[in-house]
């Protein structure tokens, strides 16, 4: 599988998932977020296609698996932008 989640420290994939050390490609960023690729024409911008044409296109991996975590600071600030007052 490609595994998207978070970089918090408490966030351990291979802990929950129980699996060992490359049974899948992990990968890990602020808020776990997988942007869309029309919005990052240059692929040099993000690493998440990468992983994504590494995983599932060179390996044919047919798992992808986006984990999220309760109290995510990064997604809590994504919500705070939406207010005017908060955000500039």
């Amino acid at each position: 599988a490609v595994f998207f989640t978070c970089i918090d420290s408490r966030m351990i994939p291979t802990r929950f998932t129980q699996t060992n050390v490359g049974d899948m490609f992990v990968v890990r960023n602020a808020g776990n977020i997988v942007p869309h690729s029309q919005h990052f024409l240059d692929e040099l911008t993000t690493n998440e296609p990468a992983a994504l044409e590494l995983g599932c296109v060179v390996n044919d991996i047919r798992h992808i698996i986006v984990c999220g975590h309760s109290d995510c600071k990064a997604i809590n600030l994504l919500h705070k932008l939406q207010d005017g007052e908060f955000a500039s």
